[in-house]
């Protein structure tokens, strides 16, 4: 079993390879903070947040308005 680190959290996971090796961009799920992670290099195993994790999408505020993380 392989395993690469975390970006957001920095645990060690594991990397299923059920092809026999891993590929670039094959998709992960970090089981302590729920990251989608997307394997962004192969030698050594390295794990970079999804897209859908960037910090610039827009999230709901309290008051139900779109804000940006980014501002």
């Amino acid at each position: 079993m392989l395993k690469a680190t975390c970006p957001s959290c920095l645990l060690d996971v594991a990397v299923s390879v059920g092809n026999g090796r891993p590929n670039i961009g094959q998709h992960v799920l970090c089981p302590d903070c729920r990251a989608d992670l997307t394997i962004i290099w192969l030698y050594p195993i390295t794990l970079g947040l999804s897209k859908s994790n960037d910090s610039d999408q827009a999230v709901a505020s309290d008051e139900g308005m779109l804000i940006h993380d980014n501002l």
